[in-house]
């Protein structure tokens, strides 16, 4: 079985991360972001996390956040 979540690799990653995730998102939950973020956050690799409520994989709010 092949692992191909980011998380598996996490150590092979050395360039600054932006991950922004809708937690209505059910194809890939925002906890899958969360265990990467931390794992480079843990390796001292510059990395952010945006985590925007009530949207899903598109993000159809203009504006979104700063208008929340």
């Amino acid at each position: 079985m092949s692992l191909s979540s980011p998380f598996f690799h996490a150590d092979r990653i050395k360039t600054p991360v932006l991950f922004m995730s809708g937690l209505k998102d059910f194809n890939m939950p925002a906890a899958v972001s969360e265990q990467v973020y931390m794992a480079l956050k843990q390796q001292n690799i510059p990395t952010e996390l945006i985590l925007c409520l009530n949207q899903y994989r598109e993000f159809t709010v203009p504006g979104y956040p700063e208008n929340h």
